[in-house]
């Protein structure tokens, strides 16, 4: 990855995202669209009516209200802020990502993206991206579909690995997590990809079956060095990203493969 000049920040990926919903055509043959299915197309989740659309769409949807309350504190941080003309909009914006109006209609969320909140939404961007700490670099999407596929590929290789079974599980559970870092980095950003390599470092930590697979080899090293790759590739994407000290060295206590992935 090259270094680029775009940036981002909590509030102009708020922004993006409830722009992309706020144009959405709310009905579909005459009928108004159900909140559950607007969403999916909003974050171009496939096959909205199965059980894995919901569960993606509620994790984007928790991940949207974690950005909301990040903004809303980043707000309420700034001395002699109006809250009627910056945090009243906000917080009346994050009605629209409540968990229990999934099955409601679409106009019922499309009502809260007036002009008045958007407006005060696009004065919110303008002020968070003068504000020291965060900003952070545009992750290149060619870099995310590209590590979206790497991941895939790596979930159905441990999926055919022969890794002891409470092992595999494990590993797989944890990809499972870096996916979803992946898909969720358009809405928490950087942020989101430091909370997967987190639990990956905790995970490894704390679970004796894993350590022992990764210190003393295992019956499909090749495949660990794949999953050990794949995690150095996420966090070299947040040090882009955010530009600051490496969490590389707290990975490689707990993944001593990543030596190699992490160059």
């Amino acid at each position: 990855m090259s270094e680029v000049e775009n940036k981002t920040n909590p509030a102009e990926r708020l922004r993006q995202i409830l722009n992309s919903a706020r144009v959405l055509p709310p009905q579909i043959t005459g009928q108004w669209k159900i909140c559950r299915n607007a969403w999916c197309e909003v974050f171009e989740i496939e096959d909205p009516h199965t059980e894995d659309a919901l569960v993606q769409v509620m994790g984007r949807l928790t991940q949207m209200r974690m950005l909301f309350e990040e903004l809303i504190e980043n707000l309420e941080g700034i001395e002699s802020l109006d809250d009627h003309l910056f945090i009243d909009p906000i917080k009346e914006l994050s009605k629209s990502v409540n968990l229990n109006h999934l099955n409601s209609t679409w106009n019922n969320v499309t009502s809260l993206f007036s002009d008045r909140n958007m407006t005060s939404l696009d004065f919110v961007q303008n002020l968070i991206a003068q504000l020291p700490g965060l900003s952070e670099t545009v992750l290149p999407e060619e870099e995310l579909n590209s590590i979206s596929k790497q991941s895939d590929e790596l979930y159905d290789r441990i999926s055919n690995s022969n890794l002891p079974k409470g092992v595999k599980a494990i590993f797989l559970d944890l990809i499972r997590e870096l996916q979803n870092a992946v898909h969720e980095y358009r809405i928490r950003g950087a942020k989101r990809l430091k909370e997967a390599v987190a639990k990956v470092v905790g995970t490894v930590v704390v679970n004796p079956e894993v350590k022992e697979a990764i210190a003393h080899g295992s019956k499909d090293e090749e495949a660990i060095q794949a999953f050990a790759n794949l995690v150095a590739r996420i966090e070299k994407a947040y040090r882009f990203a955010t530009q600051i000290k490496s969490l590389y060295e707290a990975v490689a206590v707990a993944l001593p493969l990543l030596g190699a992935g992490a160059k």
